[in-house]
């Protein structure tokens, strides 16, 4: 085939011989013995590329169609070579034809037998597919066009192979030519022997490989030299695919991680949604928002603090009387802790006016969702606890919520955590889950948690921490320690507040308004600021002489002096959202708020867009001093967010989603001597 061969290198057992066909220069490679596979190829054409810088690739065109049209000669050219070198007769002469068998799919040859097909399998025509000879007319061998499947493995299995066939289009199954054809382009030859099943027949490979070799001797042939020359060198291509799959591998990995994020995401929302944890960021950022730049630097800066920080598995119970700010300093420790730690900080806000922050198990599936979102390696625990409730299909049970938090915070170095408000938990039954719940959390094996709570000192929850905790971890919130904080606040107000800069020129009249207040502010934080709101109002000296004079005394009488001074055209509405966040399971949005009062019971429509306020965030206006707009992104957390009506839906009329998720808790709070709620209730259930 190659003329007079010459042996030219042997690389890690490759072995390379060089000759040529008609006037083409050729590097003939031969595996090891008994290897092959894709590998084996692609490791010689490495080393085959190495051996001359003059390789080139070239195109096959018009063969198949010239061969069809006149036939070929390979069975010729066969017997010519066997002819001039008798002993490859032995080997690659054409078999007996009666060697050919075509086994049915569902016949399998014994796995464990050495036998010859002839003696096992035999010559049953209820096994065997019957195909008719190659007539005169017809090319024997016969040369086909197409697919060719490449594979590190044999492939013996019949049912697989039709199958493989049937949808992929494949001619045969080998086990090299990938090797090759995943580094550079070219035209594979191969030589069917057997039928890819079970029955393997060796008796036709060295036939198969001489008609191989003759066809492949046949293109070189019909390929002038200087149309080689003209097509590009494969070292030239090599260059060029390699940069190529450089650039595809680095696309491949970025793809990767994007989808591995997308992934992430998905399972994070799901999570989300399962758990459906309150949202304790909106208490925080209103805090935050309500903080006086240097308040609550008495208890940061303190050597409390500092050793609480310190000392491992640290506990702090943080009691004071109503309005001493215990919440807003709750969100400066949190924010405290943000900024100086790099592990993850936990907290939750208990809450009167939520019905959702009033719970052992709302906190719990807060500060593991929290987790979960902070903490990207510890996430397999609730994973696989979300796959135990059928996906999310079924709720888990606190204890089970509890557990898995546990384990999730001994995974990592160490946890903050702060609770604020334990006494608004809803119940007394509630309230003693969950001093339990912290009481166990220190007694635990966990050693890498610190615990801030704070609370109004009521007698059974400082009856219950007293039996654990060390006196000197339960700080009682002192008006001294307030003061400070009061007085620079309302120094503040005073002196930059726009509302009460009339009386920026007139410095004995600020230093009066200090005065009073701090004289009477007792400690009371909020109180304090109360009053200065309600002072903005007042436009010349003797009206605000009048107001210092007649300050209220406490909390209470604030509150209602506020609801009295609300302008009767503002009064309805004002009560309105005061019910609605009331009595509401979570806070509202500024878009459903102000649908909320735009609707008329009594009007025909009861709900007309042109009666929403043009200035939404306006809607603090009618009732300033009771309610807090806290800027938050919205979630919606709800498996219809690819539904497109859904959404716009959700856009045109905001506050269907609340209504649709609360109306029957408001329909079952609200008073039965209402006419007009009965009313509606009636026609509701009477709608078709």
């Amino acid at each position: 085939m190659l003329g007079t061969p010459k042996p030219a290198s042997s690389i890690l057992f490759l072995s390379f011989f060089l000759g040529k066909i008609g006037k083409h220069s050729v590097v003939s490679a031969v595996l090891p013995d008994s290897e092959y596979g894709t590998d084996s190829a692609a490791g010689c054409k490495r080393h085959a590329a190495q051996l001359s810088k003059h390789q080139n690739w070239f195109n096959v065109n018009g063969l198949k169609a010239q061969y069809e049209e006149e036939g070929h000669q390979l069975e010729e050219a066969i017997n010519k070579i066997l002819k001039k070198n008798q002993r490859l007769r032995q080997k690659y002469k054409r078999p007996d034809p009666r060697s050919d068998r075509l086994y049915k799919a569902e016949v399998t040859h014994p796995p464990d037998s050495d036998m010859t097909c002839a003696a096992v399998c035999r010559d049953d025509p209820s096994k065997l597919i019957v195909r008719h000879e190659r007539t005169e007319s017809e090319d024997n061998p016969k040369i086909h066009y197409g697919l060719i499947a490449s594979a590190n493995q044999l492939m013996k299995d019949a049912l697989i192979r039709d199958a493989l066939a049937q949808e992929k289009d494949v001619l045969c199954f080998e086990m090299e030519a990938a090797g090759l054809m995943n580094h550079f382009p070219c035209l594979v030859i191969r030589g069917i022997c057997d039928y890819s099943d079970s029955h393997k027949n060796k008796e036709w490979q060295g036939y198969a490989a001489m008609a191989a070799a003759a066809y492949a001797k046949d293109i070189l042939c019909q390929l002038p030299p200087t149309r080689v020359e003209a097509e590009k060198r494969i070292n030239d291509i090599l260059s060029s695919v390699t940069e190529s799959m450089s650039k595809v591998q680095v696309t491949t990995q970025d793809t990767n991680i994007i989808v591995k994020k997308l992934c992430t995401e998905y399972m994070r929302d799901k999570i989300e949604r399962w758990l459906s944890p309150p949202d304790p960021s909106a208490d925080y950022n209103k805090a935050l928002q309500q903080r006086h730049k240097d308040s609550g630097l008495w208890f940061l800066h303190g050597d409390v603090f500092a050793k609480w920080k310190k000392r491992p598995n640290s506990f702090l119970w943080l009691h004071g009387i109503p309005g001493c700010r215990k919440t807003i300093l709750s969100s400066a420790i949190i924010q405290d802790l943000e900024e100086t730690t790099y592990q993850p900080v936990l907290y939750f806000y208990f809450n009167f006016n939520d019905i959702s922050k009033q719970s052992l198990d709302s906190m719990i599936r807060s500060l593991i969702s929290q987790l979960y979102n902070k903490q990207e390696d510890i996430r397999e625990q609730l994973n696989s606890l979300f796959s135990s409730c059928e996906d999310g299909r079924r709720q888990p049970t606190t204890e089970s919520l509890n557990i898995s938090l546990r384990q999730m915070i001994q995974q990592v170095g160490e946890v903050w955590i702060v609770l604020d408000a334990l006494d608004e938990c809803n119940t007394r039954k509630e309230t003693e889950a969950l001093l339990l719940w912290i009481k166990c959390i220190l007694d635990s094996e966990l050693r890498n948690v610190h615990l801030i709570v704070t609370s109004r000192p009521e007698q059974d929850i400082e009856s219950a921490i007293s039996e654990w905790a060390r006196t000197e971890d339960m700080i009682a919130i002192q008006k001294a320690f307030v003061t400070n904080d009061i007085r620079e606040y309302v120094r503040t107000k005073i002196r930059e507040d726009e509302g009460l800069k009339r009386w920026r020129s007139i410095p004995e009249v600020q230093d009066e308004i200090e005065n009073r207040l701090m004289e009477k502010a007792d400690g009371m934080f909020r109180w304090a600021a109360c009053q200065v709101e309600a002072l903005k109002s007042c436009l010349d000296y003797p009206e605000l002489r009048e107001a210092l004079a007649s300050l209220p005394d406490t909390l209470d009488e604030t509150y209602a002096r506020i609801l009295n001074s609300i302008p009767r055209g503002h009064k309805q509405k004002a009560i309105r959202i005061l019910q609605f966040l009331s009595f509401s399971n979570r806070s509202l949005l500024i878009e459903e708020a102000v649908d909320a009062i735009a609707v008329d019971p009594e009007g025909v429509p009861r709900f007309d867009p042109k009666n929403r306020m043009p200035v939404p965030r306006e809607i603090s206006r009618y009732c300033s001093s009771l309610v807090v707009v806290v800027n938050r992104k919205k979630h919606w957390y709800d498996q219809n967010d690819q539904d497109i009506p859904v959404q716009r839906i959700r856009e045109i009329f905001p506050l269907a989603q609340y209504c649709a998720e609360y109306w029957m808790h408001h329909a079952a709070i609200g008073e039965g001597r209402d006419k007009v709620l009965q009313r509606l209730i009636m026609e509701f259930f009477s709608l078709q």
